[in-house]
């Protein structure tokens, strides 16, 4: 059969819409028998050397090949996006942390125009770079600049003698002292 009814009776049993490009064409002999719609479009077109991009609810179908040249070309475009876009620079204080111990992790998120220092007075990370770079290495920080966990131990002495008696911590009672009284209505001295 053709290849453009194969991918008609695919598009109707996958219930997605497929378009061909006009280099597409060929016959295909297949047989199949309990097999997803999804798995036998990809073994007929690696058959006949094309591929597919999916969007959505939209397969595109054209020859490999102009498929990896779109791919490179989209590579080499977004490439040219980060060289262009400009370059702004944030400090970002550590709380936890110490500025040149976290220098590594952030590494990754650079782009091959970025740098990062580090300024250990301040424990504070200094980046250049494109903002969404930027907006990274923060999210990143923010997650990593954790407090330790640290566990308490504590220990209390007591000393116990053999005249060691426990006390309530109130004394009750107190000193009273009076004077006598006077006999006759004369006070006495003391």
């Amino acid at each position: 059969a053709d290849i453009h009814n194969i991918l008609r009776l695919l598009s109707d049993v996958g219930n997605v819409n497929i378009i061909t490009s006009d280099a597409v064409s060929g016959r295909v002999t297949i047989r199949m028998k309990n097999v997803p719609w999804d798995q036998a479009l990809d073994v007929i077109l690696r058959a006949k050397g094309f591929g597919q991009v999916r969007e959505g609810n939209l397969l595109r179908v054209a020859p490999a090949t102009d498929l990896e040249k779109e791919r490179d070309g989209e590579i080499a475009r977004m490439k040219q996006m980060v060289m262009l876009k400009p370059l702004e620079t944030r400090l970002i204080p550590l709380s936890y942390s110490q500025a040149g111990a976290i220098l590594p992790q952030l590494q990754y998120t650079l782009s091959p125009r970025g740098k990062l220092t580090s300024d250990d007075r301040t424990n504070m990370v200094i980046a250049r770079d494109i903002a969404t770079n930027l907006d990274l290495m923060e999210r990143l920080i923010r997650n990593l600049d954790t407090q330790t966990p640290q566990v308490l131990i504590e220990a209390r002495i007591v000393e116990a003698r053999t005249n060691y008696s426990k006390e309530m911590g109130i004394q009750w009672g107190g000193n009273f002292a009076m004077a006598p009284y006077a006999v006759m209505g004369r006070p006495r001295r003391v």
